[in-house]
């Protein structure tokens, strides 16, 4: 585990996820007066970027996403923007690369649809073509869910809800992305995350859902024959969801502050892209699982990927990001990546480098260090192809 201080210009800021893209994760900080977005490249502690930043007068709702099939960022904003009396409710589409936006602002035919979305819960998600909105909070019974349109510089909703009249006994939120990423993420009622993630497409361009029943079962909705469907665990994986049901309690920090509530298990699953880890804290240990679907089957199978031990209380207050390659924690200070892959000869020459030029504070975490740039000019390169993206 190696961990990275938190930029000076971020201090103050409790950071929140927005996704990853190889070795760069994407962030937004909390703030009234603006809406922004920033990347770090984990290889080198100094890459804080600031991608892009929207003064505005005050800062009600945002909620980013980010595209694994485009190299773009959304942010939906309802805010007072400069030099505006009254709210405003607007989409930006960010180029990642160079920070670009364009934005396309609420059409006035969806203005009453709109007022219908339970901002407190909303969340947003981008498939393959298309963003959708939808609230996290329903554990029993059909999902509110939008479909967002796109058009030359507006955007306009329509309600299309998961229906779910089977009266399943169910405690965790369902939440659904873009099935062209075929991915599902389930929340247990008291905060604690469990993340599932198709690794390919059975539906493209369909709405994929998952809820995980009390009784442990899961439970897949298909969109072509409008049901649920149960998947079930796969031969030779070394985690059982029936093994995993501890109460005791858990301590949860989001956006609405700092909660305890009573668990029914250690596990956490995220997932990110096409990528699915588990995570099972035992003894101040982080023990992390890849998740992978047979849908043929409808089977899912868990693989042990190793473990951490976080320092500096990292652990205590935290987002969870997961890559092909790591696991990601966003804490209130530093940001920590955990392996869950043999790293490269490359990846590891360029840690060993970071290892002997960084500064350490009492945590551990990494300042300073050395640029791409100095590293090229270092070693005498002169192409494009050294730096892993």
């Amino acid at each position: 585990m190696r961990a990275i201080r938190l930029d000076s210009r971020l201090a103050g800021h409790r950071l929140h996820r927005v996704g990853i893209e190889g070795n760069t994760v994407f962030l937004q900080p909390t703030s009234s007066k603006s809406v922004q977005l920033w990347s770090l490249h984990t290889l080198f502690p100094n890459s804080w970027r600031q991608i892009f930043c929207l003064p505005v007068e005050e800062v009600f709702y945002t909620f980013p996403s980010c595209s694994y099939h485009h190299p773009k960022l959304f942010v939906l904003v309802v805010a007072i923007f400069k030099n505006e009396q009254y709210p405003r409710i607007s989409i930006f589409e960010v180029d990642r690369d160079s920070g670009n936006s364009k934005e396309y602002r609420l059409a006035e035919e969806s203005s009453a649809e709109f007022d219908g979305v339970p901002l407190e819960n909303a969340i947003l998600a981008c498939g393959v073509h298309a963003l959708h909105i939808y609230d996290r909070s329903i554990v029993m019974g059909s999902i509110p869910y939008w479909n967002i349109e796109l058009r030359d510089d507006t955007f306009t909703l329509k309600r299309d809800d998961i229906v779910d009249d089977s009266n399943e006994k169910c405690s965790r939120f369902p939440i659904a992305v873009d099935s062209g990423r075929c991915s599902m993420r389930i929340i247990t009622s008291s905060g604690n995350t469990l993340w599932i993630k198709y690794l390919k497409s059975i539906h493209p361009g369909k709405r994929i859902f998952a809820r995980l029943r009390d009784d442990h079962s899961l439970v897949v909705f298909d969109p072509s024959a409008k049901k649920w469907l149960p998947y079930f665990l796969a031969p030779g994986s070394h985690l059982n969801l029936d093994s995993l049901n501890i109460r005791g309690l858990h301590e949860t920090f989001g956006r609405a502050g700092h909660r305890m509530g009573a668990i029914e298990s250690p596990l956490s699953v995220y997932s990110d892209g096409s990528v699915v880890v588990a995570r099972i804290k035992h003894n101040q240990k982080h023990f992390f699982y890849r998740i992978t679907f047979d849908h043929e089957r409808r089977e899912f199978l868990c693989e042990r990927r190793g473990w951490a031990l976080f320092s500096g209380g990292i652990d205590r207050m935290f987002y969870t990001i997961v890559g092909e390659n790591a696991l990601v924690v966003v804490g209130i200070k530093a940001v920590a990546v955990a392996p869950l892959q043999p790293p490269t000869l490359v990846e590891c020459a360029l840690m060993a480098l970071q290892e002997r030029h960084c500064k350490k504070d009492c945590t551990g975490a990494c300042t300073g260090g050395l640029s791409p740039d100095e590293i090229k000019k270092m070693v005498g390169y002169r192409g494009s192809s050294l730096i892993p993206v």
